[in-house]
């Protein structure tokens, strides 16, 4: 389940600060790569803040699939500043509320950080799954909400769509009538 993005260290930019982000995202490693990993190796690039060194999707339960996302970089640039522009960019890539900036060194307090709101849906095994994540997402568009489809997890317990946006009661309240009209869904759960 587990892989590892990896980006080789450059010699004459190994020193550095490494800081880790935890991001509370559930998303498997063939998304995260598309909405992560390229746009912060472009970003660290462009800034001249440093590199990422890792990208990984942490199992989570076999419900779950994805418990959340991390990354590691190594910070050349000034650090306060550079930190701040990491967690605003990876706010705009989605980055959840709960999200987590560590410092493994233990000199700056862990900063948390995040705008967005998830909800999971969970259904029962061998529900169809690609017309209701169609379904919901013209339902979302229609009703102006925000929220977005991030991934979804079909794993041994069940199956879990993620769907990432500025309100969780706004998506809730969108996707209900959906939920409600065809029967293979009513055994759902929002979460």
């Amino acid at each position: 389940m587990m892989q590892f993005s990896q980006v080789k260290r450059d010699p004459a930019k190994a020193a550095g600060t490494p800081v880790t982000a935890m991001v509370n995202v559930k998303v498997q490693d063939f998304m995260r790569q598309d909405y992560f990993d390229e746009p912060l190796k472009r970003f660290m690039a462009e800034v001249g803040a440093g590199q990422v060194l890792r990208c990984r999707s942490v199992e989570g339960t076999a419900q779950d699939g994805v418990a959340y996302c991390e990354f590691e970089f190594l910070v050349i640039a000034t650090l306060e500043g550079t930190l701040d522009s990491l967690v605003s960019e990876l706010q705009k890539m989605g980055a959840p509320k709960g999200s987590l900036l560590i410092d493994p060194t233990g000199r700056r307090r862990d900063r948390t950080f995040g705008k967005a709101e998830g909800l999971a849906l969970y259904l029962p095994d061998n529900t169809p799954i690609h017309d209701l994540i169609e379904r919901l997402e013209l339902t979302l568009a229609d009703s102006g909400t925000d929220g977005a489809l991030f991934d979804h997890w079909d794993g041994p317990a069940g199956q879990a769509v993620y769907f990432y946006g500025r309100s969780y009661d706004q998506m809730a309240a969108s996707m209900a009538s959906v939920l409600r009209d065809g029967p293979p869904y009513k055994m759902s759960r929002i979460a």
